[in-house]
């Protein structure tokens, strides 16, 4: 069960991310590239300069989704090395 969750907050990140590299993108081939190489612009990015309908499920899921899945994974590591 562990496992299919990590996965699904795996994915949920992944696409909330995809959702404003998509923005930065359409905004500039500049703004993409430090999107995708700089690890503090995105977040920076994302809270103040995308813009979209569903701004806070967007970002709940991208950085939340980057959290759980964080945690899943610790947790089965530790699972696997403890047993």
């Amino acid at each position: 069960m562990l496992p299919a969750l990590t996965l699904l907050a795996s994915l949920a990140a992944l696409a909330g991310w995809a959702l404003v590299l998509r923005h930065a993108w359409r905004r500039s081939v500049g703004t993409a590239t430090l999107v995708l190489l700089v690890p503090g612009y995105a977040p920076w990015y994302a809270f103040s300069q995308f813009e979209h309908p569903q701004k806070g499920p967007v970002l709940g899921a991208w950085l939340g989704g980057h959290g759980l899945a964080a945690m899943g994974l610790a947790w089965l590591m530790l699972a696997r090395t403890a047993g």
